[in-house]
């Protein structure tokens, strides 16, 4: 037995010093794209059809070396570099598709149907931007498939929720041609959020809730002044700053708004919820009354993400102070969150 130890020890030392020899110093990408023959085929290609709610992203590790050379700095302030491999999965193989996934070392992050907000006709943000009841019962049905959420628990292998990508163009031709996509979309943002914990406490999911939730942005508006000052982060840029106009710190505004039941502008209806003024209203003056406390979820769940394709080090370093600058102090168990620099492999 002795002597079979020492044989399969040598031979392991064999193995590593011949996979240290022979790894690629600078694996690529491309080579990544393999994590859906991790899934024994359940990941399919193309978008999410009209009947599923929602579609997969196997999350990975992204090594990167060729594409950047700044990941181990960005890790060093808390943003992890990850591959995204988008997945088509039938709802009924949903479960299937996260056990073999978690099997398989790899993580997944979800994302609602694009349509459900996008479709020209019929998504919300074409009827309005009001997306809380649109996400509502989307979400709520995904639940009730038992695959990502089972048993008094989401599945281990779902660890974030991604509730939209990039939907600041969309807003754009949508909002009657005026300067509001950045505030109607963030509307939709927040309102869709909304619905979410609403499906959520239906479906009696305990809080607080292990899934973060992000929305893709794959670009942010910058400021001037001097970045070199650490007062410039705590000043707009009309009045000398460089926090400009950032997408972060408008989407926490609008997220601040306090439940309905807790509003005094509403007496004397103390019930009142979503858009304000219900009607007549000019989308970029409008906001957002939510059914639930969104601004406590948005401080416990949100996760930073970026775009590879459009995101420096320099311009995740200032959009992170920017936004930490204008927050309160985090809550501790959002206050080491790391964020995330996503490198995405879209197969449609």
């Amino acid at each position: 037995n002795s002597h079979m130890a020492q044989a399969t020890l040598l031979s392991s030392a064999v193995l590593a010093a011949f996979c240290l020899q022979n790894w690629p110093a600078a694996p690529a990408v491309a080579n990544l794209g393999d994590l859906a023959k991790r899934v024994d085929g359940l990941c399919g290609l193309g978008p999410p059809g009209a009947d599923e709610l929602a579609s997969y992203w196997l999350v990975s590790p992204w090594h990167g070396f060729e594409e950047r050379t700044d990941l181990s700095s960005l890790r060093a302030i808390g943003v992890r570099a990850q591959f995204l491999h988008s997945c088509t999965v039938p709802p009924s193989r949903v479960q299937e598709f996260l056990d073999k996934a978690w099997m398989a070392g790899l993580t997944v992050t979800v994302e609602l149907n694009p349509r459900l907000f996008f479709d020209p006709n019929a998504g919300c943000f074409a009827t309005g931007f009001d997306c809380y009841s649109t996400t509502r019962i989307a979400y709520r049905s995904i639940l009730e498939q038992e695959s990502i959420w089972y048993d008094g628990a989401y599945h281990p292998a779902v660890k974030t929720l991604m509730l939209m990508r990039d939907p600041v163009p969309v807003a754009r031709g949508l909002c009657g041609g005026r300067d509001c996509a950045t505030h109607a979309a963030l509307l939709g943002v927040v309102s869709a959020w909304d619905g979410l914990l609403t499906a959520e406490a239906e479906m009696g999911v305990p809080r607080p809730v292990k899934l973060d939730l992000t929305v893709l942005f794959p670009s942010f508006s910058k400021g001037g002044g001097s970045s070199a000052e650490e007062a410039c982060f705590r000043a707009k840029d009309s009045h000398g700053g460089c926090a400009g106009t950032h997408i972060l710190r408008n989407l926490y505004q609008v997220a601040m708004q306090l439940p309905g039941q807790y509003r005094l502008l509403d007496q004397p209806d103390l019930t009142r919820r979503g858009f304000w003024p219900v009607v007549d209203y000019k989308i970029e003056e409008a906001i957002y009354v939510p059914h639930n406390h969104v601004i406590e979820s948005f401080l416990r769940r949100w996760m930073h993400s970026f775009d590879s394709t459009v995101s420096t080090e320099a311009e995740i370093l200032t959009a992170i102070r920017q936004y930490e600058e204008f927050v309160p102090a985090p809550l501790p168990e959002s206050r080491d969150k790391y964020k995330a620099l996503f490198q995405l492999n879209l197969t449609w």
